[in-house]
């Protein structure tokens, strides 16, 4: 069994579990109206001594929808796509890495080679330059050049720590959304898979509006009792650019101040019914046709003359 599909098996068994318990569920993903959300902890985006709702790369969820012929992505966050400023990154601001879709059934690691990205914010620090869809994707890390955490356990350890909220210390709240920091990432210093750094491109993606979204079913405040980031950034593209299967799909900041991962499945890419079949008539059948056909019109031609 491959390392997504065991991993939504027992997250799927900790739900049933957890149910028959009493207790809440661990959320590994919630669906509502076609959408499959993610929702991220709502404290661990670090902006130097800012947190939560007063940090710019907090990112709060992420849902994901199929159609017959489309794929719809939507990230709530309060990074604005185009980056924000940064005095310490290289080219003065920071980005969103690019967004990964691993269906390979090998983590991260193993499956460099083997995964698909989207390239959604054009200023980043990419290996590629072209907004789109990617397959046979090589990942690499840009948090040096962004002025970011090394690793993945250094941002959690961070974000586990007390703060002050309101006049009252708290303790933080690491997340990754549907995983753990480290069953499935890279954790070496500077190795997590965070942009491309090679891949062919598939095909373009659409960005839609707030409104686009809504028509398209997404309401990020219907899950989690709501998720209110600053901005809510979607887009879409062709279904047939990805195969079926399960999948983890992440995305990171560039610097890794925040980040979260989503664990679902992508059915078969469907295949219209018709019921208006074409009846081709036997060859033998056609050669009766004909003939009788040429001889009704020899004897209305003997008639006439």
């Amino acid at each position: 069994m491959g390392f997504v599909t065991k991993t939504l098996t027992i997250l799927a068994g900790c739900v049933m579990t957890s149910a028959y318990i009493g207790l809440a569920p661990a959320q590994a993903g919630e669906l509502f109206n076609g959408w499959n959300y993610t929702i991220d902890s709502f404290d661990d985006g670090a902006d130097g001594n800012q947190r939560g709702a007063e940090s710019s790369y907090e990112l709060y969820g992420m849902a994901l929808k199929e159609t017959a012929d489309q794929v719809y992505i939507a990230i709530n966050s309060n990074l604005n796509l185009g980056g924000q400023y940064a005095e310490g990154a290289e080219d003065e601001y920071i980005h969103y890495g690019d967004l990964f879709l691993n269906l390979s059934g090998a983590d991260l690691g193993d499956a460099q080679g083997n995964l698909f990205a989207i390239q959604f914010d054009a200023g980043n620090d990419s290996g590629v330059n072209q907004v789109g869809v990617y397959g046979d994707v090589i990942g690499t890390n840009t948090a040096a050049e962004n002025s970011g955490f090394d690793q993945m356990t250094a941002h959690r350890d961070w974000a586990n720590e007390e703060y002050e909220a309101n006049g009252t210390k708290v303790k933080g709240t690491a997340s990754m959304g549907d995983l753990s920091y480290t069953e499935y990432f890279q954790q070496g210093r500077h190795t997590v898979s965070s942009s491309i750094q090679s891949g062919d491109y598939l095909g373009g993606i659409t960005f839609l509006n707030e409104q686009q979204l809504a028509d398209a079913g997404l309401n990020f405040g219907a899950v989690n009792s709501g998720v209110a980031g600053r901005h809510t950034i979607g887009f879409n593209f062709d279904r047939s650019l990805l195969p079926e299967g399960d999948y983890i799909a992440h995305v990171f900041t560039e610097c890794i101040n925040d980040g979260l991962a989503m664990l679902g499945q992508l059915p078969p890419v469907q295949v219209p019914d018709t019921d208006d079949e074409v009846v081709v008539p036997e060859p033998s059948l056609l050669m009766g046709i004909v003939l009788f056909g040429g001889l009704g019109l020899a004897k209305r031609r003997m008639t006439t003359v």
